[in-house]
């Protein structure tokens, strides 16, 4: 339906220093997670995509394509 990430997995396995993580993802907008993730990038850090995922808790993928499109419009920078 309208304002579903279209995304049907609800966790996604990280693995750090051998111990594996399973993170509950949210089920928010697109429109939502774009928002979250312009704010992230309004502090002065580095971050990179699986941290991004990990802290708002969504899908690695689609941080990837909203990242992107966040780029595209001139809203943040990606190196």
């Amino acid at each position: 339906g309208s304002g579903e990430t279209g995304n049907s997995r609800e966790t996604f396995k990280r693995f750090t220093g051998g111990m594996k993580m399973v993170i509950k993802l949210r089920n928010i907008s697109r429109k939502q997670a774009k928002k979250e993730i312009e704010k992230l990038f309004n502090k002065p850090s580095a971050l990179f995509f699986s941290d991004i995922a990990e802290k708002l808790k969504l899908d690695l993928e689609l941080v990837v394509q909203l990242c992107e499109e966040l780029c595209k419009e001139g809203k943040i920078k990606i190196k």
